[in-house]
């Protein structure tokens, strides 16, 4: 695991080379075992190394036999034992690890060979003989990569880097506010890909490889999809039996590491479940780590402290205390912005950075439950999906009129407020229903927050973005309602929210998170599988929930579902009220240049009153006020 950054002169001199420098030492908590350089007249290649396989000789960057291909890399191959079993027959190898395999994988296949790739990972390769740099990212997008391109008349400097803090750092980069990007932030709670909050700046987006040569030509080519849909014509059993095989590989696969392998278990299914396949398919006992809150409410440590018991793991908690965390909130704050260098609004970053922290005083590896719920229906808006659909079928026009009248819900918790939530979503077309229901704003909603003077510059609606993905799995032969939405959420909430929380939060405290249930040969089944096996209308992933009774504690299978959550809406009552209100109600608040005062003021009261629920919209204006303070807050011309 590591940090990378790099750059290419594109006929303008070399400077740009010694930016390379900069950019990697930003990346140090990456990778702050060892370091590495590359340069010759056209590109530098710079790396910090976490080590975890191969750890004396893997040294980045690294290149082929004649030198004449040159990689460096962030993340893990997962398959790499077999890859380099195949390519040990017509190549010599230097190393033992899984890095070098990319370097003669490229030279038989060229960019075809990211189809061979089994892992998470993101790559620069440079092609001395082609003179080009080969970009790859994996397919959904679990380690990030950033790239700028600056034109002064004629291209002249291409630069990249695992995060964006990194390409600031370089100081070369007049960096500008990207209104639709901040636009459709209030409208995510995330910046979704290839946008950034800064124009000057784009993320590869997952499944692609991008291309540039030293004449500027450049090229971006998705190299992975998901597949159709409901193609799976077996039994429910059998597709029992084929889940069972597949998600005890992909675990196995994933303890291959020359240093010891955790887990991050929670008291939900997709965790425990990671962790009873660990258990039985590793050597040594399991070191477990859990995260806790004082109101229980939020607390799954009873139900987690049960598996880690039926396992027999070495076992750590850690409990979230806003006071304890942090001296100030502002402190808080403080950090989380220059830890996700854009705004970002998923308070589960909180806990998930408390754990990180916690689990790096112990290991360098830890495994995650992530994805478990986006690809076999864990939440409820699956549910909703095909209740939604059935109300659709069964009581035509009357149905969205009869939603209309339903009363907006004040909460978010409880099957009152689900039921109402399900009666707004009806009356809406199918992909306004997936933002009301996953987002924090509609395009509505955020027209009546925003001055009319920002939304001149917005040049695209969230409704454009979750269109363009819906078009791409219904083109790709996704279908079913709740099938539909969850390919959604693994294209959008999932790469741009969840994996962007995971990864930063873990690498912040230069730790690796592996995540089985994100492997695209598990992926793919379940994709396979119809709306009748793989969701239910009647409870959440119904498919996983039949394996966990086969290896959790039944306390678990029979919990409700939590989720990753943490108390935000007390906090902003109590612990962030003073902040809240003197951060985003002040005369010189940053965001007035984005949001209407009084729009913010009714969220805010409405809140405090408890009148309604707005603790994440209010989260998310906190943050994004506290970035437009900080440092790297770019021009907003």
């Amino acid at each position: 695991m590591c940090g990378i950054a790099g750059a290419l002169s594109l006929g303008a001199g070399s400077s740009v080379l010694d930016t390379v420098d900069p950019m990697t030492a930003c990346l140090f908590h990456r990778g702050p075992d060892e370091d590495g350089i590359y340069r010759d007249e056209h590109v530098a290649l710079g790396s910090r190394r976490l080590s975890i396989v191969d750890i004396a000789g893997s040294t980045q960057p690294i290149a082929n036999e004649d030198e004449t291909v040159w990689v460096v890399f962030n993340g893990q191959i997962y398959n790499y034992v077999e890859l380099r079993a195949d390519l040990e027959k017509r190549h010599t190898f230097r190393t033992q690890g899984d890095t070098e395999t990319l370097v003669h994988l490229y030279e038989e296949h060229g960019p075809n060979f990211l189809h061979l790739l089994r892992g998470m990972f993101v790559f620069a390769i440079w092609d001395t003989k082609k003179q080009a740099l080969l970009l790859g990212r994996d397919r959904f997008g679990k380690k990030p990569l950033y790239y700028t391109r600056t034109d002064t008349g004629r291209p002249d400097r291409f630069q990249f880097a695992s995060e964006i803090k990194a390409l600031l750092g370089a100081g070369e980069v007049e960096t500008t506010l990207d209104r639709t990007a901040v636009y459709q932030y209030l409208c995510f709670g995330f910046v979704p890909h290839p946008r950034t909050a800064y124009r000057e700046i784009a993320a590869v987006p997952p499944a692609h490889w991008l291309q540039i040569d030293v004449q500027g030509r450049q090229t971006l080519q998705r190299y992975w999809q998901l597949p159709p849909g409901g193609t799976f014509t077996g039994t429910r059993e059998d597709a029992l039996d084929q889940i069972r095989t597949i998600f005890d590989e992909s675990v196995k696969i994933r303890l291959r590491s020359d240093v010891p392998v955790g887990v991050f278990l929670s008291g939900g299914i997709d965790s425990g479940l990671v962790t009873a396949s660990a258990a039985r398919a590793a050597v040594e006992p399991l070191q477990s780590f859990s995260i806790g809150f004082a109101d229980q409410r939020f607390d799954e440590r009873p139900l987690a402290r049960l598996v880690a018991q039926q396992y027999g793991t070495r076992h750590t908690e850690v409990v979230v205390d806003l006071g304890a965390e942090v001296a100030r909130p502002e402190d808080l704050l403080t950090r989380l912005v220059n830890m996700y260098d854009q705004p970002y609004a998923d308070s589960s970053a909180i806990p998930s950075n408390a754990v990180a922290r916690e689990a790096r005083k112990h290991l360098k590896v830890v495994m995650t439950g992530d994805g478990g719920d986006e690809i076999f229906a864990g939440y409820r808006r699956y549910t909703a999906a095909l209740l939604a659909d059935w109300m659709t079928a069964t009581l035509g026009p009357v149905a969205p009129l009869a939603a209309k009248m339903a009363p907006a819900p004040r909460r978010r918790r409880g099957p009152v407020a689900f039921a109402l939530r399900l009666m707004e979503g009806v009356a809406l077309p199918p992909r306004e229903r997936y933002i009301r229901w996953s987002g924090l704003f509609t395009d509505a909603d955020a027209a009546d927050l925003c001055r009319p003077e920002f939304l001149g510059g917005v040049t695209e609606q969230a409704r454009s973005v979750v269109d363009a993905r819906v078009e791409a799995c219904i083109a790709g032969g996704i279908h079913e309602p709740a099938a539909l939405m969850m390919a959604a959420d693994a294209t959008h909430v999932l790469v741009d929210d969840f994996l962007v929380k995971m990864d930063i939060a873990t690498m912040a405290n230069s730790l690796e998170a592996r995540s089985p249930f994100i492997d695209h040969v598990l992926v793919e089944f379940a994709v396979s599988l119809p709306d009748r096996i793989r969701a239910s209308a009647f409870q959440t992933k119904p498919l996983l929930r039949e394996l966990a009774r086969e290896r959790l504690p039944a306390e678990l299978v029979k919990a409700p579902k939590r989720g990753f959550e943490v108390p935000m809406a007390s906090w902003i009552r109590h612990e962030l009220r003073e902040l809240v209100q003197d951060a985003l109600l002040a005369p010189d608040a940053r965001c007035a240049a984005v949001v209407r005062p009084a729009a913010v003021r009714q969220l805010i009261v409405e809140h405090m009153s408890e009148k309604r629920d707005h603790a994440m919209r209010i989260w998310a204006l906190l943050n994004l006020e506290w970035w437009l303070r900080s440092e790297r807050a770019p021009r907003t011309a």
